[in-house]
């Protein structure tokens, strides 16, 4: 299940954000579709507005989402928010909060992961956003499988212009390795939650 805040109408500046807003669900539905995502919860909060809403409707919403889809492994951004984008590092801050609240009940998720960019994937990119050193990740993902897929909905379209590094382009280990296009097997243990009590998120290079 994918959870996304908004629909991304403000990606184009100048652009009607009616237009935009109902092409961006297209895309989005279709890119599911292509990666086999079953569901999609897409809300309508503000794109680039999220760090100005009070700080509990959104981590209310994720933890709610959270009880309802009782999902194995949350996965959200890092606190760098991947490219420091506002959106990102609010969602990264209510998705932390909700993940501690929804622990306290029964069908809790048992682990929260944060995605990133490992330093020695993005130093020959010329990746200029935040990384994470290689021996601080935890696990993974080798999603070769997946790098040729497009869906329909993005391939007339002009791309966004944020530089991305070809993470994507080659695998980093064996710590998590690809188990079919529906899910992952985990390659190793993950470190035991600290002794506050707080988990210790999992950080991933994706």
């Amino acid at each position: 299940m994918l959870y996304c805040a908004t629909a991304g109408e403000a990606w184009r500046a100048g652009a009607d954000r009616d237009e935009q807003r109902r092409l961006r669900r297209r895309e989005l539905v279709a890119a599911c579709e292509t990666l086999g995502i079953a569901e999609v919860r897409l809300r309508a909060y503000p794109d680039g507005g999220l760090g100005q809403l009070a700080a509990d409707v959104l981590v209310a919403d994720i933890a709610a989402t959270i009880r309802d889809c009782a999902p194995r492994v949350v996965v959200t951004f890092g606190p760098e928010g991947r490219t420091l984008h506002p959106d990102h590092i609010a969602i990264h801050r209510a998705a932390t909060r909700a993940f501690a609240l929804a622990r306290r009940d029964v069908a809790a998720p048992a682990r929260l992961c944060y995605t990133t960019v490992a330093a020695s994937v993005a130093r020959p990119t010329g990746w200029r956003f935040p990384t994470t050193p290689d021996e601080a990740i935890d696990v993974t993902i080798d999603v070769t499988p997946w790098l040729d897929l497009e869906a329909p909905g993005h391939r007339h379209r002009p791309r966004q212009p944020v530089p991305r590094p070809p993470v994507l382009q080659r695998r980093r280990g064996d710590l998590l390795a690809g188990a079919g296009p529906r899910g992952f097997r985990a390659g190793r243990r993950l470190p035991a939650p600290a002794a506050s009590g707080e988990e210790r998120p999992v950080c991933g290079a994706w």
